[in-house]
Order: C-alpha cells, then structure tokens, then sequence
C-alpha cells in the first residue's frame, strides 16, 4: 500500500544533564492514499550492555500539537515503554508530503549518564481515506530509524 519514511533534524552528539533539546520529528507516506494519524510520540532509552531499557527516569518528553500548535507534556506509557501525545489528536498526512512534528526532550539533574537511543514513532495507528473520502485497507510499511546521543 505504500510506506511511512521518518526522519529526525537536531538530535545532538552530546549533551548535558538538566539541558532540553528540540528536534524535528520529519515524516512523509507514499501511499496514493490520504493517512489520517493519531499521534504517538517517542522511544527513549538507556544503553547498558548492549541492550536497551527504555527507563522513564531522568526524561521529559513535551510535543507541539500540529493542530493547536501547543507544547504538550507526553505521557510515558511502560506497556510500550514510550511517551505518548495524550490529546489523541488526528490530521490528514497527505501522501508525497514531508509533514514534522516539534519535539523537546528535556533531560532531567538525575538522567542516566551514557549511550542514550532516540526512536521517532510519529504514528499510533491510523486510517487511510481514498479521494472520495472511502475507508480503504491497507497498511503503511515502517522502519524506524534509532538515533543516539551521549549523555554526560
């Protein structure tokens, strides 16, 4: 049916404790189809001997509501063992278009030191709309690309 390509602008090598990074969260689908998404947000974790716990300590996950435009605390979900937008806001995604989300990940006094790994999950789920407004089946295939910065 068609892909979703995601992306990410200003995820620093380094960084600091008790610091707040801003990043651009870039997305497109290449389905023929209109996508309309509920937000989901981000995957952050720990690296600590090869394997990855996507502990909540120490991070603080806000996202800019591309409908209302304002920052948004995410809820960190264990089940998944991500942050979640919590306004379960859906938008039409128009298919061959990059679309961003403004994402800031603010790093707590006490965050973990080390190897820290990024994972952009700009979508939940969602439903495609044919041109005639049509449910259609189908999926969008992903590869989320991860992403690392150190933390000292």
């Amino acid at each position: 049916m068609g892909a979703l390509q995601i992306g990410v602008h200003g995820i620093p090598a380094k960084v600091n404790r008790g610091t707040t990074i801003t990043m651009v969260i870039w997305y497109r689908q290449t389905s023929k189809d209109n996508a309309y998404p509920v937000l989901d947000g981000l995957a952050v974790g720990t690296a600590a001997n090869g394997t990855v716990n996507r502990a909540a300590r120490g991070f603080t996950v806000s996202l800019q509501s591309p409908v209302t435009h304002r920052w948004e605390k995410m809820a960190y979900n264990g089940a998944f063992q991500d942050y979640e937008a919590t306004s379960g806001v859906t938008f039409k995604v128009t298919p061959g278009y990059w679309e961003h989300l403004n994402v800031r990940l603010t790093l707590a006094a006490n965050a973990p030191e080390g190897l820290v790994q990024i994972v952009p999950l700009p979508m939940e789920g969602l439903d495609l709309l044919g041109s005639k407004g049509q449910s259609v089946d189908g999926y969008l295939s992903v590869d989320y690309p991860i992403y690392y910065t150190q933390v000292k």
